[in-house]
Parts: structure tokens; C-alpha cells; sequence
């Protein structure tokens, strides 16, 4: 018969030989926690990396289009399908120009709105229904330039006018930006961002066209 010395080989196969016997893999000490994270002093500890969170990509800047017997400006965005999947409360586009009488910068402006039971989680990941607005980043142009826009916008996955809003049929929301700085729709306008995404992006249109002020 085979005898343990130490004491230490019950249940795992291997006997005990006193000092310096082998320990068993299943029989290890528990890693500590300062060793998980990487912060054991000598370096020894293996860092656990987490999972990486999905990260939106570099917005891209818009394009426009001009259509010159209507003098409306399309702004077309194409938006990262990786944003809806952040905690951000906003996206913005990059810079466009547009010429009115003078050249004039804006932004397309996304942001999630609170539905339901998303109370006081408002950003992308929570909810993916949102709204748009468009920014003018510089309005104290020339004293007699109107900034008086008409305003459209539609979000879909090819940047057509597809589910465009205000409707054709319906007239456009009017905004002086000389005194918001920011026009978009009504409250209850939203966007199920979500449904639009095809090949890992949706586009949001919009359409701005200066107008003379209204008695």
C-alpha cells in the first residue's frame, strides 16, 4: 500500500510527499481580485479585458444638393448605424455650407427623445426613436440677410424623400434662425432611427429654403 506523507493528495490523484508536494489544477487558490484587474504591484496578475462597446464611427459630413427653380437645399446625412448602440443623448453631423445671400454653416442635430419606461435613460441605446433638428452655426451674417427658412426632414435607409415631413401636400414649418438658431419639427415628430438602418446605416434629408419673413 502507498501511504501520503503530507496529507495533501486526498481526492485529486496525487500524493502527498510533505513539503513542496504538487498541488492539484482543480485544488488552486482562487485568483484575487486586485489580479484580475491588473493591479497585483509585481505585474504578475493577467488583466480581463471586457467587452468592447460598439463604437460609432467618425460622423461623415452631408452633401447637398440644390434644386435651382425651387431654391431648396437637400442636406443628405448618412449616420453610422454604431450610434444607436451608445449612451450618447445627441449626434451631429459635420459642417455644411449653404449659400443664401451669404455662405451660412449648419449641422443636422439627432437626438433620442424618453418613451415609456425609458424615464430618465435618454440616449441611443435605451431608445432609438428620436428627433431631428438643423443648426445654424453662424447667424450674425450681414444686418439685411433674413434667415427666415421653410423646413422638411425625413430619416430612411437611402436618403430619398420618402416619408418626408411636413407632407407635400401640407405646408413646411417656418423659423427665423437669427432668433432660435435651430429649427426642426413639432414634439410629437419622431423617428423609429432603428427600423431605418440597411447596411449598417440610415440617412437623414433634410430640406431648407429661405423665404421672406411673413407679416
Amino acid at each position: 500500500r502507498l501511504r501520503g506523507r503530507g496529507g495533501a493528495g486526498r481526492g485529486c490523484g496525487v500524493r502527498g510527499r510533505g513539503r513542496g508536494h504538487r498541488v492539484c489544477p482543480q485544488r488552486r487558490p482562487a485568483p484575487r481580485r486586485e489580479d484580475l484587474l491588473g493591479g497585483g504591484g509585481g505585474g504578475g496578475g493577467c488583466a480581463v479585458a471586457k467587452p468592447a462597446a460598439p463604437v460609432a464611427q467618425a460622423q461623415t459630413n452631408p452633401s447637398l444638393e440644390r434644386d435651382p427653380e425651387t431654391n431648396v437645399h437637400v442636406i443628405r446625412w448618412r449616420v453610422d448605424a454604431a450610434t444607436l448602440e451608445s449612451k450618447d443623448t445627441s449626434a451631429m453631423s459635420g459642417p455644411i455650407t449653404v449659400k443664401f445671400l451669404s455662405d451660412r454653416v449648419f449641422k443636422i442635430i439627432i437626438t433620442p427623445v424618453t418613451q415609456g419606461d425609458s424615464r430618465g435613460r435618454r440616449n441611443f441605446r435605451s431608445n432609438g426613436v428620436g428627433k431631428v433638428q438643423l443648426k445654424c452655426l453662424d447667424t450674425d451674417g450681414p444686418d439685411n440677410e433674413q434667415l427666415n427658412v421653410e423646413f422638411r426632414a425625413a430619416v430612411n435607409n437611402d436618403g430619398s424623400e420618402e416619408g418626408i415631413r411636413p407632407a407635400r401636400d401640407e405646408d413646411p414649418i417656418r423659423n427665423d434662425l437669427k432668433v432660435y438658431g435651430v429649427t426642426g419639427l413639432g414634439a410629437n415628430d419622431q423617428w423609429d432611427f432603428r427600423s431605418c438602418v440597411r447596411d449598417q446605416c440610415f440617412f437623414v434629408r433634410v430640406e431648407v429654403k429661405p423665404v421672406m419673413p411673413t407679416d
